[in-house]
């Protein structure tokens, strides 16, 4: 047999279950959880500047595959685009040397009068030979085929894994949609609108 309850128990009965953590049958906006996962998505100027970086990307790897391919077909593959850049480089790195030779015997003869340490003058010579080294690499001249090596793994590599991410992101937004509860609030004049206040225990 059923048994009427007050108003005020059913507003009671509510507080409790809002305060015990059961989601809120309100139906009149969206769950927590869904405005949690849309905040965690990544903002759309983060992909719109990423969308700018990688068209530039494609676009410039393009442009050095053409005139990486056209040096190619003029001097063949890795073969030195500027000679001429790579005599002067060989000729100034060998004057170099022999500029660190004559160092070389300076701190020999301060290593002896005492006016330095031999593991202060090793240093010295370590750092500039080091130095020189990396000014050859640095200046080494170009090679026909780099470019196109390069430029091409780039795009080999980021295409297909750009349009991966893109699918996934459409697909993650599409089931990442949580509807509205459909269960309407209790109405305060009508304690009996809800078909679940039926299998509450109180009512029976």
């Amino acid at each position: 047999m059923l048994v009427l309850i007050d108003k005020g128990e059913l507003v009671n009965n509510e507080e409790k279950e809002s305060q015990s953590g059961l989601p809120d049958r309100s139906g009149t906006s969206y769950s927590s959880e869904f405005f949690e996962r849309n905040d965690s998505r990544t903002p759309r100027i983060v992909k719109f500047f990423l969308f700018i970086f990688l068209f530039v990307a494609w676009t410039g790897s393009a442009i050095g595959i053409w005139w990486d391919i056209t040096q190619i077909q003029e001097k063949g593959i890795f073969e030195l685009v500027d000679p001429a850049c790579d005599e002067e480089t060989k000729a100034f790195t060998s004057e170099m040397y022999l500029q660190i030779a004559d160092f070389e015997l300076e701190l020999a003869a301060d290593v002896q009068a005492g006016r330095i340490s031999q593991a202060a003058a090793d240093e010295r010579i370590e750092d500039l030979k080091g130095r020189l080294d990396n000014y050859e690499e640095e200046s080494d001249c170009y090679r026909s085929g780099i470019i196109l090596i390069v430029a091409g793994a780039f795009i080999v590599i980021s295409v297909p894994l750009t349009i991966v991410a893109v699918i996934r992101g459409r697909r993650k937004g599409k089931t990442d949609f949580s509807p509205p509860n459909s269960k309407r609030r209790k109405k305060e004049s009508d304690p009996y609108s809800d078909f679940d206040d039926f299998d509450n225990p109180i009512l029976s």
